[in-house]
């Protein structure tokens, strides 16, 4: 299953804008849900950054996650936000964190938010248990972020290579053949990534390669493929790969394609 949700929400006065897809990845460990296809449950996670598996985010930064809550159709479910402890924290509107719908809705739920700034909330763990409560049944998901301190340095992204073997940048393709590329976009810092390519030199192809660009959180690979004709024998073409985290100027990174 794949989807897509745009989130849009007001922390004060920032915008925070998300856009998820792929709903197949956990960004927490889920826990006490309980059995039954009418109890509760929290399904399909994903979060931005991507904090599973004790992966970090910088303080300051903000984290986005998307899920469903499914249930009895038409049952009303509360929606609630504690601590490890089991001590209640303010998830409501008006909260640097939010878990939306808040209070108590009908299920299903199909596009439920929860946010959080990372802003003074200094370096270590920090646990967030998601609650859902139907009257009889509970049901709560488990989020762990590990936050570390922003050293201030914001690194720049990089472009790796690798067609077939080839990483330098460089590679041969015979004529009528397809090229396959895996393409690497990188960052040091815990950065969501925006790429695209570009015809640096060389005639147009008579076949455009593709994918044409795409996002996506560091380190995001793609498959790149361009498949050369017969007639291109002979001909080089020089592709530009831009990378872009949104804060330190875009980087650019050549590959050269001479077509036998």
């Amino acid at each position: 299953m794949r989807c897509m949700f745009e989130s849009r929400v007001l922390i004060g006065s920032a915008l925070l804008v998300s856009a998820l897809s792929g709903c197949n990845g956990l960004g927490g460990d889920p826990m006490g849900n309980p059995g039954g296809n009418g109890s509760p449950r929290f399904e399909d996670v994903q979060c931005v950054p991507d904090v599973s598996g004790g992966k970090t985010i910088v303080e300051g930064k903000s984290l986005s996650c998307v899920f469903r809550l499914e249930g009895e159709a038409g049952r009303s479910v509360s929606s609630r936000c504690e601590d490890a402890s089991g001590a209640a924290i303010d998830c409501g509107s008006s909260s640097p964190m939010q878990l939306q719908p808040f209070g108590s809705n009908k299920l299903p739920v199909k596009d439920g938010l929860f946010i959080m700034s990372t802003a003074r909330l200094g370096s270590g763990k920090r646990t967030v248990v998601w609650v859902a409560d139907d009257g009889e049944h509970t049901a709560r998901y488990r989020l762990e972020v590990n936050i570390v301190p922003d050293d201030g340095v914001n690194g720049a992204p990089g472009v790796e290579f690798n067609c077939g073997g080839d990483t330098d940048g460089s590679v041969r393709v015979s004529a009528g053949a397809q090229l396959t590329c895996t393409v690497r976009f990188v960052d040091p810092d815990p950065d969501t990534l925006s790429w695209s390519y570009a015809l640096a030199s060389g005639s147009t192809p008579q076949n455009e390669a593709t994918p044409f660009g795409g996002s996506g959180q560091t380190p995001h690979e793609v498959v790149w493929r361009w498949s050369t004709q017969a007639s291109e024998a002979g001909k080089t073409w020089t592709y530009a790969f831009t990378v872009n985290d949104g804060t330190a100027p875009a980087v650019t990174r050549n590959l050269t394609v001479s077509v036998e």
